[in-house]
């Protein structure tokens, strides 16, 4: 019998990978250095680790840095999601471990795109690794199918995570809503990753940079 069947893809979510070049991580690194040794850090989703609000006007290597990513943001608001927005770098933090360090699971509430940029890092230092939402609901509906296909060989519709490594000068950038989590360091080497979140510049932005001026 023949019959015609057509596959649809009609959902996607996507994680930019972004080579950011000339950024003075050695200079990121020293500022951070210094960092740790007057502030205990904050904790969120960070186990193991120190994690550190940053400002502008503190740390020009840091500065050029999301001006970098700014650009980045917006190349992929405008030129790929074709929306008519111009987005900045809302807020930004330092995340450092050691070895033992990780991440939980979490999200960034009130972002348009959220990422991470690898200041320090080698192999190993722990991959961040995307969860769907729907992650428990489809391994429950391959429970009962060959063990095989359900680690290695899934078409990725069925697929409910995906790991990415760390990449010294690159950012990755990806949904706010996309569950994610850093996976625990097993090396002695720093893991320094910049973390940020990235919405549209409203209005009263513009007032408030003149006002300030």
């Amino acid at each position: 019998m023949d019959m015609n069947i057509q596959r649809k893809d009609i959902f996607v979510e996507s994680i930019f990978d972004v080579e950011v070049p000339d950024v003075d991580t050695d200079g990121i690194y020293a500022f951070f250095m210094e960092a740790k040794k007057n502030h205990s850090g904050i904790s969120r989703s960070n186990y193991g680790g120190w994690q550190f609000d940053m400002k502008t006007d503190v740390c020009p290597a840091y500065d050029d840095l999301l001006q970098k990513l700014d650009m980045a943001a917006n190349h992929i608001i405008r030129n790929v999601f074709k929306m008519d927005l111009e987005v900045f770098v809302c807020n930004s933090w330092l995340n450092h471990s050691l070895k033992g360090g990780m991440n939980s699971i979490h999200t960034h509430p009130g972002a348009l795109l959220s990422g991470a940029f690898y200041i320090k890092t080698s192999d190993n230092t722990g991959d961040i690794n995307f969860v769907r939402e729907s992650a428990h609901a489809i391994e429950n509906t391959l429970h009962y199918l060959n063990a095989d296909y359900i680690r290695k060989k899934r078409d990725r519709l069925w697929m409910t995570n995906h790991s990415r490594p760390p990449k010294q000068n690159h950012a990755y950038m990806f949904s706010p809503w996309l569950m994610h989590e850093v996976m625990e360091n097993t090396t002695n080497d720093d893991r320094l990753v910049a973390g940020f979140n990235v919405r549209p510049v409203f209005p009263e932005d513009r007032v408030a940079a003149v006002i300030n001026k």
